[in-house]
């Protein structure tokens, strides 16, 4: 027959309590851990999508200023196809002015001759 050793009992009693405190401890960290690991995800996905939208904002501020460099540009060419057609223009009237001159300079020749000739007669 066993008997009942009232000291070991309490002796293993208060080392199974010590045990569960200390798992109880162990879990209760465990806890706290998975807890500031979750904050950690949630302010590292918050600032994830901070960055993602500032990309997406410094990506339509790119196209924009991509959009306005367009339009530029195709002014420029417009002012420079004005310039262009503008020279062409006073070139055209440079050389009927030229021919105006001409024509003048052949009609005062002609008066010439002709005052020669009355002149002779």
């Amino acid at each position: 027959m066993r008997t009942y050793n009232y000291e070991e009992a309490q002796k293993n009693y208060k080392e199974n309590l010590n045990n569960y405190k200390k798992t109880s401890n162990n879990y209760e960290k465990t806890s706290n851990n998975y807890e500031k690991t979750s904050n950690n995800y949630e302010k590292t996905s918050n600032n994830y999508e901070k960055t993602s939208n500032n990309y997406k904002k410094t990506s339509n501020n790119y196209e924009k200023t991509s959009n306005n460099y367009k339009k530029t540009s195709n002014n420029y060419k417009k002012t420079s196809n004005n310039y262009e057609k503008t020279s062409n223009n006073y070139e055209k009237t440079s050389n009927n002015y030229e021919k105006t001159s001409n024509n003048y300079k052949k009609t005062s020749n002609n008066y010439k001759k002709t005052s020669n000739n009355y002149k002779e007669t």
